[in-house]
């Protein structure tokens, strides 16, 4: 599965290309669309869509919905390694209030992505909060990484993913082929 989506935007802001530049081939995608600091655009081979936006550090914080399943997943991307199908504990913050989570690694070829094992707990944390969220990893060192990301834009992106995810549903047909998370 390629959880990345291959884009080009018109409007793009610097971070955003040279992270697309970094990660994947460029491609003009159907419907690609900016909202504040948040993208939203098409998966590669048309798997669905996703809303997702990119911090400072260029680490990507998103939703990405499939639509022969229906499922949606929220995935971080950081430059934290991590063993392919471990479970980890993570601090989530924003001006919305904090909570404890788990998330689970998903190796990309040798770059380590993570899914939230709690849909509905990272949701409720986004809407939940209007300006930032941040995530604090803790380290073997003992230190924490913290990782944070900025919101202005998330509520229209989604909502925009969602309901491209929901025509392309309707026409698709009933969401039986296969697919891996």
């Amino acid at each position: 599965m390629k959880i990345f989506p291959t884009t080009t935007l018109i409007k793009l802001r610097p971070a955003y290309l040279a992270l697309l530049l970094v990660l994947c081939s460029i491609s003009v995608p159907t419907m690609a669309q900016e909202f504040a600091n948040w993208v939203t655009g098409a998966m590669d081979d048309n798997e669905g869509y996703f809303a997702a936006t990119v911090n400072d550090s260029t680490s990507i914080f998103g939703q990405y919905c499939y639509t022969g399943s229906g499922q949606c997943l929220w995935l971080l991307a950081v430059n934290i390694n991590c063993e392919d199908g471990s479970r980890y504990p993570v601090l989530i913050n924003g001006d919305g209030g904090s909570a404890q989570m788990e998330i689970v690694c998903k190796k990309l070829g040798d770059k380590p992505r993570y899914v939230f094992s709690n849909f509905d707990a990272i949701n409720n944390s986004v809407r939940s909060s209007k300006k930032f969220i941040g995530f604090a990893f803790p380290l073997e060192s003992g230190l924490f990484e913290v990782n944070r990301f900025l919101l202005d834009g998330a509520p229209e992106a989604i909502g925009r993913m969602k309901a491209l995810s929901n025509s392309k549903k309707k026409k698709g047909g009933g969401g039986t082929s296969s697919y891996k998370l």
